[in-house]
């Protein structure tokens, strides 16, 4: 991997010789024709020398899909704050107007800042809480203190461009694309179940990748080298290409391999390793624009992933060490994904007709020795269980929407949205095959043609089960409308009208085996509303309010082993966001101040449960949530020429509504703080650039604060109430062939060594819950900060 890094570094310098190339000037043709939503999505002005910090949390407008970006203006002394075009709400607009919160982060600064994943992207988000991959058990991602509990739906959606890639149904994978060749990451707060559907209940992530441009050679890369504190080495690179075909065709491709440092060292009788989490991650893009006419876009692209580690990132004793010593072999882990989109727009006289469609497939492995959950046998070098899961799922959408011209009083955007998904779930509990000799007078009382159909590659399969398949379909009907009373006040209206139904066959194997073979299924009906108003007290003052609904799937129980009280059937949650706000510019657009206060009525949250007979799991719906918080964000464009400061914070407090028993069957009083939602985040940053001579220079500070928060309802593990601190050098000369620009990266500074996420004991990942005691099985598991790194990143552009 090494001789590979210093041959693309050769590459990289040998391009950096080379004559500059000069930008083809671009055909009348080319120069007259609209750009397309996604093209001019995220996009900023110039800044004068200046950059932008990575985080502008700021609301949403309305301007048309062939609206070019907002110019920045200039002023004497310095320039004034920035303003960004998105396409969150399925029209190009303004995002300083729309009544919504949404966190703008530029794809150019997460490069610089070293972001590689979605861990690091909440970092810079307030309001935005994660609970990392444990033992394969997926990551939990929460908006406002609205979160999944263990085997529920996700809460929180992520789409890619405009087509949807988390699972409508269950967690099986959550797919995390590195912000490589993007042009922004988005993160919407507040239930998005007007334009977005079931999967976005709390919120939406969206990835925006940058499009082909017509008329234009241009590509970029890089290679960087990341070494950690006390872990392993890092060697990355990515590249980017634009190439244009003619006038009326333009190709794109991009592609980055990275390898994930391990910072977890095995300490066991069996295995004695260091960094054996460490992992690896690929993923390329090929994307296709053909504008053969003033009226007709179209863009068609396929996107591939796989992510890989070798052992699972966790130790089971919260002593401050990234260090096991019940580890006695290896686990693996692999998620992968595949995209293929087509979106065809078309623009009549009075509006535009655009057709997306999408085709996905997904797959994820573990393989996890938990062995701790026995600590004797597992201390001791024996390797006893092992958790396996295998999952392979596909996915269909078809999307057709009407977009109005931004003229007049009166825009809209409304559509018809289907989509079907499939998924193979295998899940179990082995007794591996270290322990087959010392249970052989217990095996003995097994028939030989059943012992035999247990006994797999992975020992005996005490407990296997799943869906072969499980099915998940949605259809709905939606609009959202504006109408501009005046020109200070603006009323909001939106509505989806869906339909959601899931089936599955029940798969059930095993010494447990039971109910195999059973169906089940559920069907639900609903409509989404959405009402909001803007008023513009001046061009620099906007007050908004809002209330919108956002829903998820219902779905049903399929007990490996049934029990009478286990309901067949679970509810869809519902979550009302009554939420308003200020949007404020001062001293010329130098100085910005925003405010939110929100209130969320979460209704029938879906939890996990344990069955009466203690060895079944199942869903169901308990209690509620009211969550009431505040968001704040001050942006300041100081004086000094390329300084600025920024702060962003939220508070957030969500509590039950009622009391009622979790999965291991305590209380949970009424008035209890949700998990994953710490009281208080925080990021401040200090960006100062300027021109030394020919050099551009940059230095960013960035300081992200989480309060103290809980892992589970029953506050069994407390996560976060820690800082991280992170500094970034680049150094760049525009006037070279290649415009080199070399950085300098350090995260966690200070080398904080916190918990980041965690689960207790009733949330085991056994598929059969074992007894807790201290002395035999391993009460919780950790994930810890990563230590202090430090990554040298050299990039090219032409």
């Amino acid at each position: 991997m090494n001789n590979f890094c210093a041959r693309c570094l050769w590459v990289l310098l040998s391009l950096m010789s080379l004559p500059a190339m000069a930008q083809p000037s671009q055909s009348p043709a080319n120069a007259d024709a609209t750009p397309t939503a996604e093209q001019t999505a995220g996009t900023t002005a110039p800044q004068d020398g200046t950059s932008q910090p990575p985080l502008a949390e700021i609301p949403v407008a309305t301007l048309p899909d062939s609206t070019p970006p907002v110019q920045e203006e200039k002023s004497v002394g310095t320039v004034k704050l920035d303003e960004v075009v998105v396409t969150v709400t399925k029209r190009a607009q303004n995002v300083r107007n729309i009544p919504s919160t949404v966190a703008v982060l530029q794809g150019e600064k997460l490069e610089k800042l070293g972001v590689r994943k979605l861990k690091d992207i909440f970092l810079l988000v307030p309001g935005v809480n994660m609970q990392d991959e444990i033992a394969g058990l997926q990551r939990k991602v929460s908006v406002r203190g609205v979160g999944p509990d263990t085997n529920t739906n996700q809460t929180v959606g992520s789409v890619l461009g405009d087509i949807p890639i988390s699972d409508p149904y269950g967690s099986t994978v959550i797919v995390d694309p590195n912000p490589w060749d993007l042009a922004t990451v988005e993160i919407l707060k507040g239930p998005q179940g007007t334009l977005f559907g079931a999967t976005s209940l709390a919120g939406l992530i969206r990835y925006v990748p940058n499009y082909p441009k017509l008329g234009i050679w241009e590509g970029k890369a890089f290679t960087e080298y990341t070494k950690v504190d006390r872990g392993s080495n890092a060697p990355n690179t990515g590249f980017a290409l634009n190439v244009p075909v003619g006038e009326t065709l333009a190709l794109r491709g991009s592609g980055i391999f990275q390898k994930t440092p391990g910072v977890i060292d095995s300490d066991n009788p069996s295995r004695t390793e260091q960094d054996v989490d460490t992992g690896r991650n690929w993923s390329g893009r090929i994307m296709g624009l053909w504008v053969p006419n003033e009226d007709l876009t179209i863009n068609a692209w396929h996107t591939q992933n796989e992510r890989r580690a070798d052992d699972i990132n966790i130790v089971t004793f919260r002593d401050g060490t990234y260090s096991r010593n019940d580890s006695p072999s290896a686990s693996n882990i692999v998620n992968a994904y595949a995209l293929s989109t087509l979106d065809v727009r078309y623009d009549f006289d009075w509006f535009t007709l655009v057709s997306l469609s999408g085709y996905q497939k997904k797959r994820s492995h573990t393989d996890i020795d938990t062995s701790y959950l026995v600590q004797p046998l597992a201390t001791s070098g024996v390797s006893f269980l092992r958790t396996l899961r295998d999952v392979h799922t596909k996915g269909v959408l078809q999307e057709l929407r009407l977009v109005s011209p931004d003229t007049g009083k009166l825009t809209w955007v409304g559509g018809v949205y289907f989509s079907t998904y499939e998924a193979v779930i295998r899940s179990g509990l082995n007794v591996s095959n270290d322990t087959l000799n010392q249970l052989g007078t217990l095996l003995a009382l097994i028939p030989l043609p059943q012992l035999n159909a247990l006994i797999g590659p992975q020992g005996i399969a005490a407990a296997t089960n799943g869906f072969d398949p499980l099915k998940a379909d949605e259809q709905a009907v939606y609009g959202e409308a504006n109408y501009d009373f005046t020109e200070k006040f603006r009323l909001t209206l939106g509505s989806r009208l869906y339909r959601t139904k899931v089936a599955g066959t029940l798969l059930s194997n095993g010494v447990s085996s039971v109910n195999n073979g059973s169906a089940q299924g559920a069907t639900e009906k609903g409509f989404s509303p959405k009402i909001a108003t803007t008023y513009k007290l001046s061009k620099d003052i906007l007050f908004y309010g809002l209330i919108a609904r956002g829903f998820q799937f219902g779905g049903f129980n399929l007990p490996t082993i049934p029990s009478p009280d286990i309901p067949l059937t679970f509810k869809s949650s519902s979550l009302y966001n009554y939420e308003i706000g200020a949007r404020t510019d001062w001293f010329d657009r130098k100085l910005r101040f925003d405010l939110t206060v929100f209130f969320l009525d979460w209704k029938n949250p879906q939890i996990n449960q344990v069955a009466s007979n203690g060895l079944s799991g199942y869903v169901t719906n308990v209690g509620g949530s009211h969550n009431i918080g505040a968001e704040t964000t001050l942006r300041w464009k100081t004086p000094i020429r390329g300084l600025t400061l920024e702060q962003t914070a939220s508070y957030i407090e969500a509590r039950s509504t009622e009391t009622f028993d979790d999965a291991s069957g305590q209380q949970v009083p009424k008035g209890t703080l949700f998990p994953s939602s710490p009281l208080v985040q925080a990021v401040s940053s200090i960006t100062y650039a300027r021109a030394l001579g020919d050099w551009q220079t940059q230095f960013s500070l960035i300081n992200s604060y989480q309060a103290k928060a809980f892992a589970e309802i029953t506050h069994e593990t407390e996560v976060g109430g820690y800082s991280i601190l992170g500094a970034n050098l680049a150094l760049g000369r525009d006037d070279w062939a290649g415009r080199p620009s070399l950085s300098f990266a350090v995260n966690n500074i200070l080398n904080v060594q916190k918990v980041a996420a965690g689960f207790g004991p009733s949330s085991s990942p056994s598929a059969v819950p074992l007894p807790s005691t201290d002395s035999i099985v391993a009460n919780s598991s950790y994930v810890y900060s990563l230590p202090r790194s430090m990554t040298l990143r050299l990039s090219l552009e032409f």
